[in-house]
């Protein structure tokens, strides 16, 4: 069994969910990031920069998205990815820089109207160097994020 877990900008986590299909649980870590950075009264630009959560999502070197979900941050496993298999089941859980994957930091996604088409979806970013693809970048620390725990 999978679960979910939110880890807040203080260090304290929380089961969100569990259920054996990793997909579902990525579904639900991007609707709650998304509610939490998107539902609010400021213009698109300050919640592009002014996020509280993300999931992490990883991406081999062509911008395809790996089967992949972020294990957990530095702790005594290290941080980890767990790499899932066609059926979805685990495939293994490597340390992350045992492997070659970009993480990506959704922050969201809205519908700009009510056909599907017009789905944008939202990276953190960067001030100078546009999407966030390091751990260790500054516009990710002191933010809660979900993530997988097998």
């Amino acid at each position: 069994m999978l679960e979910l877990i939110y880890q807040d900008e203080y260090g304290q986590r929380n089961i969100v969910a569990r259920n054996s299909d990793w997909q579902e649980l990525e579904k639900k870590a991007k609707a709650l990031v998304s509610s939490e950075n998107f539902d609010n009264a400021l213009n698109t630009a300050d919640q592009k920069q002014n996020f509280t959560a993300y999931y992490v999502e990883f991406f081999d070197d062509d911008g395809n998205k790996l089967s992949a979900a972020y294990g957990g941050p530095k702790g005594v496993d290290g941080q980890q990815i767990i790499i899932f298999s066609e059926d979805g089941s685990v495939d293994s859980v490597e340390d992350i820089e045992s492997v070659s994957a970009v993480p990506n930091f959704y922050i969201g996604q809205f519908n700009k109207s009510r056909d599907e088409a017009d789905l944008e979806v939202f990276y953190a970013e960067g001030a100078r160097h546009g999407r966030v693809n390091k751990f260790s970048a500054g516009e990710i620390d002191s933010r809660g994020f979900y993530f997988i725990k097998a």
